[in-house]
């Protein structure tokens, strides 16, 4: 097999793709499809995001989330060979932090007088 040249990698299919052509109507491709979106549900994305974070089972994800910096992020993602992704979970744990907290804070203990 040849190797495949870097500067391809990211190119995307060309238009002479056979995914990329019309459809004609009464083809077999008329009928309901998968969508992009449906594939990449498949892929179960989610879990392996939420795998690389290494969430700790003993803390609180939006308590986790927010001791993250964009750098943690960034080498838990390459870590799992998902840095590609950073902007688009950067973005998602700034915005968590903007959450309010789902669980009320526990109350102070009182002190009698």
């Amino acid at each position: 097999s040849t190797p495949v040249e870097s500067s391809r990698l990211c190119a995307g299919p060309s238009p002479a793709h056979p995914l990329l052509r019309p459809r004609v109507a009464g083809s077999s491709m008329d009928q309901r499809e998968p969508t992009a979106e449906d594939w990449v549900k498949s892929l179960h994305m989610d879990t392996a995001v939420s795998r690389a974070l290494r969430i700790p089972q003993n803390m609180a994800l939006f308590e986790y989330l927010a001791v993250l910096d964009k750098t943690a992020v960034r080498d838990l993602l390459c870590a799992a060979k998902l840095e590609g992704l950073l902007e688009t979970v950067w973005a998602g744990v700034e915005k968590a932090a903007l959450q309010p907290a789902t669980a009320p804070t526990p109350a102070s203990p009182r002190v009698p007088t």
